[in-house]
């Protein structure tokens, strides 16, 4: 293990590089109020101090010494096509600032612990789990795969329950999150939990990007406006996308050739349904888990949005709007709309914070990003959804020590907390990406907002399929509430065997 002055030495002196190279080329675009790459790169340049630097504000962790054991991470690979792991190892600085974040954070952690942090990879961690708990092998202490393959392995008991180590991992605080901490609880037990060691979390959370350059040209008011008005909602949201349409061919139909509201995905309908306020399950006083989607307001969400979008051909699907295109240029068909996006053709893209990477090469007016809109005026906060299909951290049965897990985790979210999430969100996000201030704040609104569901991320239980088609036909009542029974019976099998586990 390399000596820890120096390497404190050496991290210091990377942020002076960096922080030189930040106020060279500076974005012009932030203004008071925001947070600027120097700043934030400044203030990461005060971190891995951990418990030892006197500062009461500083948590305290357990004291151990793991003598130079290895602790290894079970994750999805990082290198798979999409939702790979990302920022989680690091071989030693290179000058690129996630790069060498992610090295001094994991460098604190095992200076603290005496361990060695590695990372196995898999395509599909949770399948090939049951065979290595049945072999007996200890060889993974920490897993990291995509929370909708957790519900089996949950069942079958493959998981510990962390709620037995919560005296060591600290659920509620900053670097956790307490929202998701209560929403996949079931039957008083936990599973598993996003925290800072990872940026997916918040990177995965969906939103809106909306095109400047159409609002200018179509002369409409822009989200921002709505935004601070306290007025952006579903009707605001259905009006803009109707407004920007223009069958450029004269063909009557619209695809790449023409100007429409919005290109999006399934995800998009239970996403705006969660973000007008609707949760799709609820959590009853003995503990029980109950559906809750089939009320008055999905109902009105899912009309609202047919007969605005659909019955006018103001949105389309990535599938229709891409279908017969040359995409061979192009990672996915998701990447090539991005670029679509960026040519103006349309009003609204539906994606995550990773789209700032895409569009960094818009001209003119560029882009702007938008909250999920509210339902109407009186609902009190936005919503936007956890995704499904992003890892989030658990720990297998066969771990080899469940209270060392615990103790290198909880030191793990905190140190990154100070490190490497400041320096994606922060500096590589809010002061490199994005060019306005109300970017920045909007960012803030959807970080600050995010709401869990164990019924849509862990389990979907049809929900997502059923709201789905219910889009899609207009017919609410045989969709949605004949589906209720079949939904809850599911719902309570899940509970019932997760109660059952010892």
């Amino acid at each position: 293990m390399k000596n820890k002055f120096f390497l404190r030495i050496m991290s210091m002196l990377m942020l002076v590089l960096l922080l030189a190279g930040s106020v060279a080329c500076g974005n012009p675009g932030i203004s008071d109020g925001t947070t600027t790459a120097a700043e934030a790169e400044s203030t990461a340049a005060s971190t891995i101090t951990g418990d030892d630097s006197g500062d009461d504000t500083v948590p305290q962790f357990r004291e151990a010494n793991y003598k130079d054991e290895d602790f290894t991470l079970f994750a999805k690979s990082t290198s798979a096509s999409s939702y790979n792991t990302v920022y989680m190892m690091s071989d030693g600085y290179d000058g690129d600032l996630m790069n060498d974040a992610v090295y001094r954070r994991n460098v604190a952690v095992e200076d603290k612990y005496h361990i060695k942090l590695k990372m196995f990879e898999s395509n599909n961690p949770a399948k090939d789990l049951p065979g290595i708990i049945k072999s007996g092998d200890k060889i993974y202490d920490l897993m990291f795969e995509q929370r909708r393959n957790l519900g089996s392995l949950i069942t079958a008991g493959h998981l510990l329950n962390m709620l037995e180590k919560d005296d060591i991992m600290n659920f509620e605080s900053s670097y956790w999150d307490a929202n998701a901490y209560k929403e996949y609880q079931v039957a008083n037990k936990l599973f598993m939990m996003p925290n800072d060691v990872s940026t997916q979390n918040l990177a995965g959370v969906r939103f809106l990007y909306f095109n400047k350059n159409l609002i200018k040209q179509f002369g409409l008011t822009s989200p921002y406006t709505y935004v601070d008005d306290k007025d952006w909602t579903l009707e605001h949201f259905v009006e803009l996308c109707s407004s920007c349409v223009d069958n450029v061919n004269g063909d009557d139909k619209y695809d790449i050739n023409d100007i429409i509201g919005i290109v999006y995905d399934t995800t998009l309908i239970k996403n705006l349904i969660s973000g007008c306020g609707v949760k799709f399950t609820q959590t009853n006083k003995d503990g029980t888990i109950t559906a809750s989607f089939n009320n008055e307001r999905t109902e009105s969400v899912l009309s609202t949005l047919r007969d605005g979008l659909v019955d006018k051909n103001y949105a389309s699907t990535y599938d229709s709007y891409t279908k017969g295109a040359d995409t061979s240029g192009f990672s996915t068909k998701y990447t090539y709309t991005a670029s679509l996006f960026a040519s103006d053709k349309f009003l609204f893209i539906y994606w995550g914070l990773n789209a700032t990477e895409l569009l960094g090469g818009m001209v003119n007016e560029g882009y702007g990003v938008a909250p999920n809109p509210k339902y109407n005026k009186d609902q009190d906060r936005y919503y936007h959804r956890a995704d499904g299909y992003v890892s989030i951290f658990s720990i297998p049965a066969c771990t080899p020590d469940f209270e060392r897990t615990a103790t290198v985790l909880e030191y793990w979210a905190y140190i990154s907390s100070q490190t490497v999430m400041p320096s994606y969100y922060d500096v590589t996000i809010k002061s490199r990406r994005v060019g306005a201030t109300q970017d920045a704040a909007i960012l803030d609104i959807v970080k600050s907002s995010i709401r869990y569901e164990i019924s849509a991320e862990c389990q979907s239980f049809g929900i997502d399929d059923i709201l789905n088609e219910a889009y899609t036909d207009g017919n609410f009542s045989s969709k949605v509430k004949s589906a209720e029974k079949s939904v809850n019976l599911k719902i309570q099998k899940f509970y019932d065997d997760v109660a059952a586990l010892k």
